[in-house]
């Protein structure tokens, strides 16, 4: 370029190749930072591929780190609740225990049912799972129902009983195809 400067014509040339020249030089320092950036990446992915990782624990991945729980006010009042409930409820099982012999013969086994529930239902608020135990226990008491019906039906209408079952199937297996037909 330095043969060129003292003449004026061919100026426009001169400073087309040089601007050209300074892009070209950009672009060769910029490549240079990358491939000095990519052979640092890959000396640390080959460190990291030859030096041994620490065993983690067995149930490692049953628990979360404690930075992505939070230890939240919710949690340690929830466990705040399990503690007291666990500290309790085993003298409630033993006095309901006592309640149930003292009483009448007859009334024992809706006793039984009654402080069954309700220590399925404190343990279900205490541990944050009330909407599951309502749903368990729904579908557990139209099972009773179910079943006493069909007892109590099945010798005298047999015929209806086995219509009714039969139709329960139906819907059963429509929505259970239903489902998998929006789901493919």
């Amino acid at each position: 370029m330095g043969s060129l400067a003292g003449l004026a014509d061919l100026s426009a040339p001169r400073d087309a190749a040089a601007t050209e020249l300074a892009r070209r030089e950009r672009e060769l320092a910029a490549a240079a930072v990358e491939r000095s950036r990519l052979a640092e990446e890959l000396a640390a992915h080959r460190e990291h591929l030859v030096t041994p990782r620490p065993a983690a624990a067995a149930d490692a991945h049953l628990r979360r780190p404690a930075s992505a729980t939070g230890a939240t006010a919710v949690s340690r009042e929830r466990r705040r609740v399990l503690r007291v409930w666990a500290t309790v409820s085993t003298p409630l099982l033993v006095l309901t225990i006592v309640v149930l012999l003292l009483g009448p013969p007859l009334a024992f086994l809706t006793s039984l049912v009654v402080f069954v529930v309700a220590f399925l239902a404190v343990e279900a608020i205490a541990r944050g799972r009330l909407a599951v135990f309502l749903g368990g226990l729904l579908s557990t008491a139209v099972a009773v129902v179910v079943v006493v019906a069909l007892v109590t039906g099945l010798p005298r209408n047999w015929q209806l009983v086995l219509a009714v079952l039969l139709g329960a199937a139906a819907l059963i297996l429509l929505v259970v195809n239903v489902r998998e037909l929006r789901r493919g």
